[in-house]
């Protein structure tokens, strides 16, 4: 359903555009007067999961595919006017970064999908959930009838807008400028591939979800209002899922040998297909180059399945980021929230950071919890977890890596462990420490090989090389299965287990001395900072001038410096008084089960075949 340059004459794209810029003003009111600052983050996960969901690509009988678009979701979510610019920011992504629709035809894809699309199925949803509990299945059946509906009118106009082509453009001896099939051949297609396939495959995405939230948060209401956070956390983690999964968009239609969806042919396709080459068409089809054609790399034709998915990942992340920034800065300023200053944004910056610090090292109550790993003896769970980590650090196969991490996520679920709480421990900080590495690596200075893509900034050629990207591949997935399986070992054990484990490995004493010591004293560190924060606020209480501030922030800092340097001493004297002689000492004895044997043996198994298979 995404337009291309060439397929409508100039007049039909001005008409839409113009049709769709009053609706852009009315819509940047409407979600000015309505919009909560807190449903910020819902509106941009929204777009977020609409360009995602578009990128799974779904093969039909014919050589044909199609897709989701996820708008009557978002419409249902937040309103339809907020809908309208979720999809329109993820339009224009698409159109401009990786050629997905055309920049002469955004307008229409935007009435198509923005607006018909959205506000159809939110009505339909209104009218068939009226007076209908939050958490019933009418909402959840109404919800996808909704978004059926919405699709196939989306697919009907895009019908009625190529076969009005023919009509409005064509040479004087009938053969057409630009889309050359008429309202008897495109509405009759488009219509049935959407009636058939593509709406049921709406229809699943759209009541799956919104029943998924709608048990997690009784609170949603259909004008859009979110009570619980978890909410958004939760749809971040639907998306965060898709994009991992977004390739099977590209290896569907390759298993089934489907080609490009009906109506999103390249100019030589078309000219195969008809017999000649429309002209217009053919003048406006190369007006726009983007920088990753079709989620892939320029001149990538001919590489693996296995490249090509990798690019499609690094394009479904590149493009969620983008969309998520983009929405949340509109939703920002149109929220109002950008103009107020938050009074508590330092109070809420400092706990939330401390929060996380506690979360992220003292992590015993996962350890408690009785799942797989858990129940593992420590010494053998940890000696598995190292070959793990080794195979990954030597490995050069890419499958392998692969198999790896989805192992790791298959042990966070057997072991309990939140799938939020797991992926930001891993990711959030896996970027932070490999991007200043990467980067640099794709380009032809340091990675020199054969060129995929070639930037001209300034008159300086940027070379992106094919080695450099192999490896760029490599690093990243070496980095996120080290890091997870890192992880794993250290939310699943108990630190002083851990400890015990060292050195039973050998590891020197000063080092399992240092380690404990060094967790004990972060966690009263952070406490002290709590505390001395909570102190400075109980005794300023309201706003101060904020050259009394910079003295009491400076006063504080060093305050703190000379009473984390004494707690040094104290927590030492601490453990001495407890015992402590340098060896960490458990009640637990460590004892080999037959399920930590069948463990190991399974373990080994693995790295067996994984590396034979290689």
């Amino acid at each position: 359903m995404h337009i291309p340059d060439g397929y409508l004459g100039p007049p039909t794209c001005g008409a839409l555009y113009a049709i769709m810029v009053p609706i852009w003003a009315m819509a940047s009111y409407v979600v000015r007067k309505t919009l909560q600052a807190k449903q910020v983050p819902m509106l941009a996960i929204g777009a977020a999961f609409s360009f995602v969901i578009m990128m799974f690509n779904v093969p039909i009988l014919g050589g044909s595919t199609g897709h989701a678009v996820g708008g009557v979701l978002i419409a249902i979510l937040l309103g339809p006017w907020a809908a309208t610019i979720s999809i329109t920011v993820a339009l224009v992504v698409q159109a401009l970064l990786f050629g997905d629709g055309g920049i002469t035809a955004i307008g229409a894809n935007c009435f198509n999908m923005a607006f018909a699309l959205p506000f159809t199925g939110y009505y339909v949803y209104r009218l068939i959930s009226i007076n209908a509990p939050l958490n019933s299945t009418r909402r959840v059946i109404a919800a996808g009838i909704a978004g059926y509906i919405g699709i196939n009118v989306a697919a009907v106009l895009t019908g009625v807008e190529f076969g009005l082509q023919p009509l409005l453009h064509h040479t004087a001896n009938g053969q057409a400028l630009y889309c050359p099939y008429g309202l008897a051949v495109a509405v009759p297609v488009m219509a049935g591939g959407h009636l058939l396939l593509f709406g049921w495959i709406e229809v699943i995405v759209t009541a799956l979800v919104i029943k998924f939230l709608y048990k997690e948060s009784a609170e949603i209401t259909p004008s859009g209002q979110p009570a619980k956070l978890k909410l958004g956390m939760k749809l971040g983690i639907l998306v965060a899922a898709l994009v991992i999964l977004s390739p099977l968009g590209l290896i569907l239609p390759y298993i089934f040998g489907a080609g490009s969806a009906w109506g999103e042919w390249s100019a030589e396709e078309i000219n195969n297909l008809i017999g000649y080459m429309p002209e217009g068409l053919e003048n406006l089809s190369s007006l726009w180059n983007s920088p990753l054609p079709d989620y892939a790399f320029k001149n990538s034709e001919g590489s693996s399945l296995v490249h090509l998915s990798f690019v499609y990942i690094i394009s479904a992340v590149l493009g969620t980021i983008i969309i998520v920034i983009t929405v949340w800065l509109i939703g920002y300023l149109l929220s109002g929230k950008g103009s107020r200053k938050s009074s508590n944004f330092i109070e809420r910056s400092i706990m939330s950071a401390l929060t996380f610090l506690k979360e992220s090292i003292f992590a015993d109550e996962y350890a408690a919890r009785k799942g797989f790993l858990q129940s593992l003896d420590p010494r053998v769970k940890t000696l598995t977890f190292l070959l793990f980590i080794v195979l990954a650090i030597i490995t050069k196969s890419i499958v392998i890596l692969l198999c790896l991490y989805g192992l790791s996520l298959l042990l966070m679920y057997l072991s309990k462990i939140p799938v939020w709480f797991f992926l930001k421990r891993t990711w959030i900080f896996i970027p932070l420490f490999s991007i200043f590495v990467v980067i640099p690596s794709l380009f032809s200075m340091f990675s020199p090989g054969q060129a995929i893509v070639t930037l001209n900034i300034f008159g300086y050629k940027l070379i992106i090389t094919r080695q450099g990207l192999s490896g760029a591949e490599l690093f990243v997935l070496r980095v996120i299965n080290s890091v997870s399986f890192a992880v794993l070992l250290s939310i699943t054990t108990r630190h002083f287990e851990l400890l015990k484990v060292l050195r039973i490995f050998k590891v020197p004493k000063v080092f399992v001395m240092t380690f404990g010591m060094a967790y004990r004293y972060i966690f009263l560190f952070v406490e002290t900072v709590e505390n001395t924060y909570l102190a400075i606020k109980s005794r300023i209480g309201g706003r101060i001038h904020y050259k009394k501030g910079q003295h009491i922030v400076a006063w504080n800092i060093t305050a703190l410096w000379s009473r984390s340097y004494r707690m040094n001493e104290e927590v030492y004297n601490a453990m001495l008084s407890r015992g402590y002689q340098g060896e960490p000492v458990i009640l637990n004895r460590f004892s080999v089960k037959p399920k930590d044997l069948l463990w190991l043996f399974l373990v080994l198994m693995i790295i067996v075949v994984l590396i034979y298979y290689r």
